[in-house]
């Protein structure tokens, strides 16, 4: 596996030292199923394209402005997923998948793959270093490969939004990722990714560990209001979760076997949905049996503990010491058994 980060960190250098000046993008796409005569749409910065589906080939061409921009493909009147890429001034192959479902309305889009842009090299190079994002050295790891690719692409839209996703992530080192950042151009990123970078790493009154948790008084599945704060002197994982939310409840399998195990070592969890439909709220617990304190903030987009909490992507958890300071956040399933295992 080093061995292949390697190549690819060289492969990408060479990338660089041999690019072209190209002035236009043409992207060569394939359909892997059978789907003629339909146009096929792609949207880019604030334009959109449409081109004629023909032997299950279609072509864009175009032309940027900067070095990245996120594309994404769709079909006129149907209700279909919208899968992101990022586009350069360059050739590329894409090969789709599109399908249709058992409502006619309905079709299911998805990119197979995606060659001939640096930003899929350094995407298949972090993909590798994410996976084991949990351990320790892995983690200086990924930071002196951002680090180093930033420096060699600072235009990148790609490395932008890693850095915004490492920056929630309490376990990497906040001052490291303040200076990587520092080296990209920011004239050429997203107005949200620079707010939101800002606010988590540049701003002094953004969340930090150590920082009491806001006062958290809730409904319960019985409509009666829950004050988290009577659970002052235990262990607390804050879960936030909504019923429509897949990554979520996927979780709840083994986050239950932890919880069982562990209940009795001063450990309780605390479940927070974040949707407006109390029935489907409901009707999760019951599906999945969720057996901890399941409390509702009914608002999702306006939820005052959700935005004390800066929570903009869910699942989101927070681990609270018997102190009610926040310890740490999105901590996983497996680290969290091995932190609750050395509890007295």
């Amino acid at each position: 596996m080093h061995r292949l980060l390697i190549i690819l960190l060289i492969l990408v250098n060479l990338m660089n030292a041999q690019e072209k000046n190209h002035e236009s993008f043409k992207l060569n796409g394939t359909l892997v199923e059978d789907f003629n005569d339909e146009y096929i749409y792609l949207e880019y910065g604030k334009l959109k394209d449409s081109c004629l589906i023909t032997k299950n080939k279609f072509q864009f061409k175009g032309k940027l402005t900067q070095a990245t921009v996120m594309g994404t493909f769709s079909l006129k009147n149907r209700l279909n997923s919208y899968p992101e890429f990022y586009i350069e001034n360059t050739e590329m192959q894409v090969k789709l998948s599109i399908k249709e479902t058992s409502n006619k309305k309905r079709i299911h889009v998805k990119i197979i793959s995606v060659e001939g842009t640096k930003t899929i090299v350094l995407q298949k190079i972090f993909k590798e270093l994410l996976k084991k994002k949990d351990d320790n050295k892995n983690k200086e790891k990924l930071l002196k490969k951002l680090d180093s690719a930033v420096s060699i692409n600072p235009n990148n839209g790609h490395l932008v939004s890693l850095i915004y996703r490492l920056s929630k992530n309490d376990g990497f080192d906040k001052n490291t990722l303040r200076q990587i950042y520092s080296k990209t151009n920011k004239g050429t990123q997203k107005g949200f990714y620079k707010r939101k970078i800002n606010e988590i790493l540049f701003k002094e009154n953004f969340l930090e560990y150590g920082l009491n948790i806001p006062n958290i008084q809730l409904p319960n599945e019985k409509g009666r209001i829950y004050d988290v704060s009577t659970l002052k002197g235990k262990w607390i994982l804050l879960d936030f979760w909504a019923s429509w939310c897949a990554p979520c409840r996927s979780e709840f399998p083994e986050l239950k076997r932890v919880y069982n195990k562990y209940k009795t070592k001063n450990f309780e969890i605390v479940g927070i949905s974040i949707e407006k439909n109390k029935d489907n709220w409901l009707k999760a617990i019951k599906s999945d049996s969720l057996n901890w304190i399941n409390l509702i903030e009914n608002k999702m987009d306006s939820g005052k503990i959700a935005s004390e909490l800066n929570i903009e992507l869910i699942p989101t958890k927070f681990l609270i010491n018997p102190d009610g300071k926040i310890v740490l956040k999105n901590i996983s399933l497996k680290n969290l058994e091995s932190f609750l295992r050395n509890l007295k």
